[in-house]
């Protein structure tokens, strides 16, 4: 036990990661779960109707920050490939391991868990009293006993999921490949139709000019998101990487900034695409949703707190990972100034590469954000508050993670030209 403590300790960056997930997610569950079991919130509707809606927003933005701890889980596995084989190797049985990484995760979600719950407890009373402001509610706040037993016990179920992860990683690894720093083979369905990627385009057009020539049906508008959301998956996912290898290998193949800034667009698209996937879904959906509930203020409220908390943790996630990419390409910063190309000129491509980068991932579900909030403010007088706080609110998320990841990749460029 000592052993594996240590151990954690001393990755801390990884440690730290996964601690954070695990305190957001409590967060978010205590705050939440107080919201659906508030009874003042279901003064302005039928108190079914409205335990149903709270219990349908409720479920999905703790399923998907659920989804967001077991995919940080399977990352922090993957960055110890190398530990797990290493020890394998030293004599230490699959057993032994599967106790050691019990004995870190314990830890993790206990201390997590507690600064999680402790944090929501803090918060949740002062967002629900300036709810009740909102909504023209006078009365004290009164958090039942329910939502700490409930937080508990989801965080119980995200713990045991987390170690039967932990067994099922340890007993399938491949030594070779964990000492090689490779990934578990991940297994992919076949299909029987192959579709062109330029459909993806289609889609996006057609659910965006779908969404601009809808007769203002709020219905309506949910669903041509959703067509939204998978145009914008498949452009990003296959439309652009496709793009930029036909280009490589034909247009730019003499011309060396575009090669460089491009190849590493490229690369980011690769390794965050996951996250760059979530991102556009939660601010397409979740915006949709906002205006959706313009005639239910609770449940409007509710769904601006799911998407000022859900927003960042995205972003946290994307730049994390643009971030450790960034600590690999040292040795390629190295290389490109040996080639001739001074450090002024490679801080214009790296400025470059950020720039488009995020341009690509916040312009295409900023389009449908855009268009939607246009026809709610003219066609349902939409407080342009609302609008201007939740627009601005997304892109200074995506600001400040360019920020972060430029600037970090400007000081990774000063050592390695040391």
């Amino acid at each position: 036990m000592k052993f594996a403590i240590k151990n954690l300790l001393r990755q801390k960056k990884i440690s730290l990661l996964f601690g954070i997930t695990i305190m957001i997610m409590a967060v978010i569950c205590y705050i939440f779960l107080a919201l659906l079991y508030d009874p003042y919130f279901a003064l302005d509707v039928s108190y079914y109707s409205k335990m149903m809606m709270g219990s349908a927003t409720t479920l999905f933005v703790v399923m998907f920050t659920g989804c967001l701890i077991i995919y940080t889980n399977i990352y922090v596995l993957e960055n110890k490939n190398q530990e797990i084989s290493l020890m394998k190797i030293c004599g230490m049985t699959n057993k032994r391991f599967i106790f050691y990484l019990f004995y870190q995760n314990t830890c993790l979600y206990f201390i997590g868990s507690l600064v999680g719950i402790l944090l929501g407890i803090l918060i949740t009373p002062s967002m629900i009293n300036y709810l009740y402001v909102l909504i023209n509610i006078n009365t004290d706040v009164y958090i039942l006993k329910d939502t700490l037993f409930q937080t508990i016990l989801m965080m119980s179920c995200l713990y045991v999921i987390s170690l039967i992860l932990n067994i099922g990683y340890v007993y399938r690894g491949n030594i070779i490949k964990m000492l090689n720093g490779t990934k578990q083979n991940k297994y992919r369905k076949a299909t029987f139709i192959t579709l062109s990627s330029r459909i993806y385009i289609i889609i996006y057009l057609c659910g965006l000019l779908l969404t601009i020539f809808n007769e203002h049906q709020t219905t309506a508008y949910i669903i041509f998101s959703v067509i939204g959301t998978i145009g914008t998956y498949g452009i990003i996912r296959y439309v652009i990487p496709e793009f930029i290898e036909k280009k490589k290998s034909t247009k730019w193949l003499n011309q060396v900034d575009q090669l460089i800034v491009y190849g590493e667009i490229f690369l980011k698209l690769k390794y965050t695409v996951l996250f760059i996937q979530i991102f556009m879904i939660v601010s397409i959906i979740m915006v949709t949703l906002v205006c959706f509930n313009l005639d239910n203020s609770i449940e409007m409220y509710r769904m601006i707190i799911a998407y000022i908390i859900m927003l960042p943790m995205i972003m946290f996630c994307m730049t994390y990972k643009n971030l450790m990419m960034n600590h690999q390409k040292k040795k390629s910063l190295q290389l490109i100034h040996k080639m001739g190309m001074t450090k002024i000129h490679q801080l214009t491509l790296l400025k470059k590469e950020w720039l488009l980068f995020y341009m690509m991932v916040s312009l295409l579900p900023g389009l449908y954000i855009i268009v939607i909030f246009i026809k709610f403010y003219i066609l349902s007088h939409m407080s342009f508050t609302i609008i201007a706080v939740i627009m601005g609110y997304f892109i200074c998320n995506v600001l400040i993670s360019m920020l972060i990841c430029y600037y970090s990749t400007k000081q990774y460029l000063k050592e390695a030209l040391l």
